[in-house]
């Protein structure tokens, strides 16, 4: 046998599985079958807006649409050579303005594609590919409004083995703009390198990362490229002992990133854990960690080095008591000085069942930390603040006097992610900093873990300690219908030397005690709560109260909830105040004809103050139904706004009916 047949034979003997090697010639192209659906889609928007000092205005929105979805699975010669999915999409935008004074209508087509599939699915060398591409119309009022077209191509192979474990993935994305006034080209490359082995009492995982984009403009207007290159390598390791008694991981990162910048990022860490018997568990891990960043000008670069060792003993009492010491230690190295902290901390966590549904549970915690700063200089640098996005709250950094110019926003899953002022707003009240990510567009949404970075002032020679308590508990009765809870926790912060202008001693305490009903569809709840520092100063107290009956086909629930509360003077609020709100919402719900489902909803809400007063109402119907392969989406919206003699109205009605073929 000729050496090229010898090598073709041991290449399929290696990607494709032994029962199907030889496997009966099955086609060269099998499709599956065809998918197909209509989507018609009609959306009004209406709005008047009528101020106490001025000329009422109005103006409504009328958009039209139509799309055509068809995909279907294939295969080519064998489903366990290449499989896969084909699937295209065909539309029509069309988009209508008004209001007293103008007019404007526009339209614009959309479509997309979508291929994608795996070669060798079962095979120890499996291989995959996606051609994705999307042009989409975005309606703005009162003009024609633009295009963006995305086109996407992705690759990646596996290498499957019991020991060794290797992934490759490669994509690129491009995004382009046509027909705003600054159009731009948006182009991001992504190469990912995976490696994971498990060798007995050995587990490893490494992953390489690469990221590079360039946006480039498209009009006459603008000027200049931007480009961004990044990349990272993480690093784990896990040794376990032969009794599952010991465990041993070392990890290890390394991240550049750069932008306008040159930002070189290092970490190190070691966490050893020992179980000592049944009850307890001995704990203890270090981490060291160096951050570099430079101008990609040149210049002197800024380096911040920490290190954190921490020790722990956990012990657990016949898993209802559990108790556990803690001391850590924590120096940064800067470029501008030093800045250590020792802290130890206690806690214990009681839990006892009192029946199937009843139970009692305990908590308190102690903690006390000495920080000693020495700097030539009153600034530094918080590395990756860990913070949860909230659309609605207030989502503040934990230094105060933070430099708004040196934030730096990250995704928390994919740090090499970066966001930027089209994703969030910054807020700075006092020496307070926090973030609005309520933006139109943004990439932020509800509950996103992010990592930010910044600078912020301090004072360059002090030493202060800082000291925290609190407990609490909850107690349930009566089979799980009542239960009563509290909390509180005091902190204090206290100066021993060193010059302070921005620092200064402080204390604070939090106290809350509630109470709640839940029985049979009826729930109830009333809340106290008392806050008292330096900074803020209010209680308040809140009750609940919700309703939830079932009958035959068909289900009411309503709502009230009122909140009373009462602001102090505190060195940054110059004057005390209350505030009330108030909220009552109620929906029933009915099938209607067949197996549609009607829903009402009304919402009344009112917030007032020593300045202000606003009343929102709002009325909202749902009606969905399908029958085969049709279905119909029905909703309309009618909204009135009060805020201090400021009146708005407004009106919308949603329908989209699909036909699947």
């Amino acid at each position: 046998m000729g050496s090229g047949k010898r090598i073709i034979l041991l290449f399929m003997l290696l990607v494709l599985p032994s029962g199907n090697a030889l496997a009966e010639f099955k086609g060269l192209f099998l499709p599956g079958d065809l998918r197909q659906s209509i989507v018609v889609d009609y959306d009004y928007r209406g709005q008047e807006l009528m101020p106490k000092r001025a000329d009422s205005s109005s103006s409504s929105q009328n958009r039209f649409s139509e799309t055509y979805n068809a995909g279907m699975e294939y295969s080519i010669l064998h489903p366990y050579v290449l499989n896969g999915h084909l699937k295209v999409g065909l539309g029509l935008d069309q988009e209508m303005y008004s209001s007293p004074t103008s007019s404007y209508s526009s339209s614009g087509n959309k479509y997309s594609y979508d291929i994608d599939g795996t070669i060798f699915k079962i095979s120890p060398t499996p291989a995959n590919f996606s051609v994705r591409s999307e042009t989409m119309h975005i309606p703005v009022p009162f003009t024609p409004g633009y295009d963006v077209t995305t086109d996407s191509h992705a690759v990646g192979a596996s290498f499957k083995h019991k020991i060794l474990g290797l992934r490759v993935d490669y994509q690129k994305t491009t995004s382009e703009t046509s027909g705003t006034t600054s159009d731009s080209r948006l182009a991001i490359s992504l190469l990912t390198l995976k490696a994971d082995n498990v060798y007995k009492n050995s587990a490893t995982e490494m992953q390489i990362t690469h990221v590079s984009s360039r946006l480039e403009p498209l009009s006459s207007i603008d000027t200049g490229v931007t480009k961004d290159d990044s990349y990272a390598i993480i690093g784990k390791n896990t040794l376990t002992s032969s009794q599952k008694d010991k465990s041993l991981s070392s990890s290890v990162t390394y991240r550049e990133e750069k932008q306008t910048a040159i930002t070189k990022t290092f970490t190190l860490g070691e966490s050893f854990n020992w179980q000592l018997g049944k009850a307890l568990n001995f704990g203890a891990s270090y981490e060291n960690s160096s951050v570099s960043t430079s101008s990609t000008a040149g210049g002197t670069a800024t380096d911040t080095t920490q290190q954190i060792g921490t020790v722990s003993l956990t012990h657990l009492l016949y898993k209802s008591l559990s108790t556990r010491l803690k001391v850590q230690g924590r120096q940064n190295d800067r470029t501008v000085g030093r800045e250590t902290e020792y802290s130890g901390s206690a806690s214990f966590f009681y839990t006892k069942k009192l029946s199937v549904a009843d139970s009692l549970t305990l908590n308190y915690a102690e903690e006390y930390s000495v920080i000693d700063r020495q700097l030539t200089s009153g600034g530094l640098t918080a590395i990756d603040e860990v913070l949860t996005a909230q659309i609605t709250g207030n989502n503040l950094l934990h230094q105060t006097n933070v430099i708004i110019s040196s934030i730096i926003v990250r995704d928390q899953a994919n740090p090499l992610i970066r966001y930027d002022d089209r994703d969030y707003r910054i807020i700075q009240n006092g020496p307070f900093t926090g973030f609005d990510f309520s933006v139109i567009g943004s990439r932020i949404t509800e509950g996103k873990g992010l990592l930010v970075t910044y600078q912020y002032n301090v004072d360059a020679s002090v030493n202060y300690r800082r000291s925290a308590h609190g407990g609490g508990g909850a107690i349930t009765f009566y089979e799980g219908t009542y239960q009563v809870y509290a909390n509180i926790s005091q902190s204090s912060q206290e100066i021993s030397s060193g010059q302070t202008g921005i620092l200064r001693p402080s204390s604070s305490m939090d106290f809350l005690l509630g109470a709640t009903r839940n029985k049979n569809g009826t729930y109830a709840n009333i809340v106290y709560a008392n806050s008292d520092s330096d900074q803020v100063k209010n209680q308040y107290i809140e009750g609940t109260f919700r309703l939830t009956r079932y009958f035959e086909g068909s289900s009411v629930n309503a709502q009230a909830k009122d909140r009373q509360t009462w602001y102090g003077v505190t060195s940054y609020n110059a004057e005390a105040y209350t505030e009330n709100q108030l909220s009552l919402s109620s929906d029933y719900a009915r099938n209607v004809f067949s197996n549609g489902v009607l829903t009402l909803r009304a919402t009344y809400f009112r917030v007032v103050d020593a300045n202000r007063e606003r009343n929102d109402i709002v009325l909202e119907s749902i009606y969905r139904w399908g029958y085969g392969k049709f279905f119909l989406e029905a909703s309309g919206k009618v909204q009135f706004r009060d805020t201090d003699g400021d009146k708005a109205m407004d009106n919308q009605f949603h329908l989209r009916v699909t036909r699947t073929l």
